[in-house]
């Protein structure tokens, strides 16, 4: 298995010598939050319906939980993430279960993006301050270490905040990975509504650009065709839109209107991840919208979407 990578002319991934179709979910609290026997039921069903990729979260949070848990919302094996409340000394028990979910998802060849730093609002480098600019290379740099060889995996760098709040953190993370991954992953950034592009588009570690739409779901077309025609030229994700039966929008999010998401975005560059609840149940992968999206697959997948032209 080969790491992802960009195509020559910048616009599309390749892996393994062929273009690289992404179709992803968000499981966000899957390594804190979800037993083995979960994770083998999640991925198996996700490769069944034709997606290839998961975004998760190193330390997960929700907005108002403590950073060592001890309720199931959060971390059910109620363990630090780091010794001390340091990223700079992560925590071993922890992270042998982030790798059993790396090591599970590539047995269904599911692609794992890693946000390192959480997300929840910005908990851990807003409300709890506890990852920042003084520790983030240190972590960075643990982390590129330990998963350097890992050709499963990429980089996520982003707080679930606006991109340019804690930009000094954000920078001392990129710093830290690219001092020891040897270049062998792609990283990106997650930006909290808007695209990664609007602050970080010509820094040489991002890779891609990320768009988050939330639940301004009108706009997805012309945000991703915005940054299709930006230079230099970069790949497109629309990465995480709005999240079918969440409780937070203004509206319902039906399975229909996660399918207009996602056809929005496929129809400009063919790079798109769907979001359900599935980061608070593993039964997720069976609701609607997902079921419909291996349909998605067979219509977009088998054609040359590497060379596809946006819609105008």
């Amino acid at each position: 298995m080969g790491f992802l990578k960009v195509s020559e002319n910048s616009r599309y991934f390749v892996k393994d010598g062929a273009p690289f179709f992404w179709m992803g979910d968000t499981i966000w609290s899957a390594p804190s939050m979800y037993s083995e026997e979960e994770l083998e039921f999640y991925f198996s069903r996700r490769q069944e319906q034709g997606f290839t990729v998961a975004h998760i979260m190193i330390p997960w949070a929700s907005f108002s939980s403590d950073l060592i848990i001890a309720d199931g919302d959060t971390n059910i094996n109620e363990m630090p993430f780091w010794l001390n409340n340091n990223p700079a000394t992560p925590n071993e028990e922890y992270f042998l279960l982030v790798d059993r979910l790396i090591r599970i998802a590539a047995k269904y060849s599911i692609l794992i993006v890693i946000l390192a730093c959480g997300g929840g609002g910005g908990t851990f480098v807003e409300s709890k301050k506890v990852i920042t600019a003084e520790n983030a290379r240190a972590y960075a740099r643990w982390l590129a270490e330990r998963y350097k060889n890992e050709p499963n995996i990429v980089w996520s760098n982003g707080f679930d905040m606006p991109p340019w709040q804690h930009e000094d953190v954000a920078l001392e993370f990129a710093a830290g990975i690219k001092e020891a991954d040897n270049d062998n992953h792609l990283m990106f950034y997650h930006p909290c509504g808007g695209a990664s592009s609007n602050h970080f588009h010509g820094e040489d570690w991002l890779s891609a650009n990320f768009i988050q739409t939330w639940g301004d779901y009108e706009s997805i077309q012309g945000m991703v065709l915005a940054d299709y025609h930006r230079k230099p030229h970069k790949p497109v994700v629309h990465v995480e839109g709005a999240y079918e039966a969440g409780i937070e929008y203004p509206e319902r999010i039906t399975a229909h209107l996660v399918r207009r998401q996602a056809y929005a975005g496929y129809l400009v560059v063919r790079r798109h991840a769907f979001t359900a609840q599935a980061m608070y149940d593993p039964s997720v992968p069976d609701m609607r919208g997902s079921r419909l999206s291996k349909y998605r697959t067979s219509l977009t997948g088998e054609r040359q979407h590497n060379s596809a032209l946006p819609s105008r």
